[in-house]
């Protein structure tokens, strides 16, 4: 009889284990992150960021070669990317110049 239920007890941990561990970074994930979202949801839905840059959040995944990046601004999500050799590179950067948009550029020749 302990026999079983220390065996039933084994099963329902490796379970839970198995369920604990399930991959976060995949791109279903990543597509119910939107803007407005608030950086622990962010963080609840794809797992803790592989690096953090201001308010920029990497993850990666080397062996699936699946790269995403979170755009924060005031800890709030403002744009998000993600590449993978399937469907290369999805989503939107805020750092990114709209469509007419222009630098102008001065410069001097020094003789």
């Amino acid at each position: 009889m302990k026999t079983r239920l220390f065996a039933f007890g084994l099963i329902v941990l490796f379970g839970l284990l198995a369920i604990g561990c399930a991959e976060k970074l995949t791109y279903q994930r990543w597509e119910t992150v939107h803007d407005g979202m608030a950086s622990d949801a962010v963080q609840a839905t794809l797992g803790p960021p592989w690096q953090t840059i201001d308010q920029t959040w990497l993850y990666s995944d080397e062996n699936r070669s699946i790269n995403a990046t979170i755009y924060f601004d005031q800890g709030k999500v403002v744009g998000k990317t993600w590449v993978d050799p399937q469907r290369g590179m999805v989503g939107k950067s805020p750092n990114v110049n709209q469509p007419g948009e222009s630098e102008q550029i001065k410069a001097q020749t020094i003789k």
